[in-house]
């Protein structure tokens, strides 16, 4: 059992103490890992990768530990360009802003940084305005474009190991701390699955709103936040008109009232008790995710507006939670309740009124 290596042995008695700011080492069977240990359990050991990326390990099949340094150093924009290159192959290329590394296809241009750049800085906009603390991402974030739909659903089924939606256009992906999209000018991907390129846009101005914010410490990215929460302050963020470099705000005017218009039809079909049912569980982005989806955007919305300091001290109850612990329903009703009270009908009506 690990726990006799972690608490019986001397060096591993060395190690834990200074294990949280400094680095380790270990393996499990021949595969060698090492990083900042965030946290373990009975079972599982979790480690920051000088990558940015996350490693959840079986314990007891840990072994070898050693304490490398006592400080943590993530690696450089020009180390991880490096080995992006050599991972992605001569197909693609690397392209580095002040907060990214982004891989994309040789032939299809860099229209994504600003992208990815003005996202970024809308976080850093919106945590000033709310007066919240936000650090500078620790890691070059990494963005990887595939130049085809079906690039991208394999590296998907590669990461993710499950079925990936036929529509999906776009993720963030918390454990290897990537943004994974595709280039939509390819011409395999039927119309009727993809809607526009402002689609992909707004994609990825949501999935860089979740990687920034984690990567930031504006919302706390080892922790089991709600996904109406989560997903509702990306919603908000795929508004272009956040962005200082939009130039069309009839554009974002456009996006902003098609988030309307959807979370009020969605609202009117919606019974009694809906609230208390997406701040309870996080089943509805299973098997309704466009109704799930509509109503976060709506809620967030309406509580960032309305009830801006009760909003941002839930903000901060969430960037508390302790990580990697899932969130009971009854810790998700009293965190909600503590922050915006426990008067759900005029709640419900109040979000539905504002759409």
């Amino acid at each position: 059992m690990l726990l006799a290596v972690f608490c019986s042995g001397t060096a591993a008695q060395q190690v834990l103490p200074h294990a949280v700011s400094g680095t380790i080492s270990f393996r499990v069977g021949n595969d060698p890992y090492e990083g900042k240990l965030l946290h373990w359990t009975q079972d599982e050991i979790f480690l920051l990768q000088s990558d940015g990326s996350l490693s959840r390990v079986n314990r007891s099949a840990a072994t070898a530990f050693r304490s490398v340094s006592s400080h943590f150093v993530p690696l450089s924009a020009d180390v991880l360009r490096s080995q992006l290159l050599r991972e992605f192959g001569r197909d693609y290329t690397v392209d580095t802003t002040t907060h990214y590394v982004i891989v994309r296809p040789i032939e299809k241009g860099a229209v994504w940084k600003d992208i990815f750049e003005s996202t970024y800085r809308d976080v850093q906009r919106f945590a000033a305005q709310h007066r919240l603390p936000m650090q500078n991402a620790e890691f070059p974030l990494v963005a990887v474009v595939l130049g085809t739909q079906n690039e991208f659903v394999a590296y998907l089924s590669r990461l993710k190991k499950n079925q990936i939606p036929s529509q999906t256009l776009g993720c963030y992906d918390p454990v290897s701390n990537r943004v994974i999209t595709f280039a939509l000018a390819d011409r395999e991907n039927p119309p009727q699955q993809i809607d526009s390129t402002e689609s992909l846009r707004n994609v990825i101005r949501h999935e860089a709103f979740h990687q920034a914010a984690a990567n930031t410490v504006l919302m706390n990215r080892f922790a089991d936040v709600p996904l109406w929460f989560h997903e509702g302050m990306a919603l908000m963020f795929e508004n272009e008109s956040l962005s200082s470099l939009s130039s069309s705000r009839e554009r974002a005017i456009s996006t902003q009232r098609d988030l309307k218009v959807q979370a009020r039809l969605v609202l009117a079909r919606q019974p009694s008790g809906w609230l208390r049912q997406i701040v309870l569980s996080d089943d509805l982005f299973s098997t309704h995710p466009r109704v799930a989806y509509a109503l976060s955007w709506a809620l967030v919305s309406y509580l960032n507006e309305k009830h801006h300091r009760s909003f941002v001290n839930y903000l901060t109850t969430m960037n508390r939670l302790a990580p990697f612990e899932p969130l009971s329903p009854q810790r998700r009703l009293a965190d909600f309740t503590d922050a915006f009270g426990d008067r759900w009908d005029v709640l419900e009506v109040s979000v539905r009124y504002v759409c």
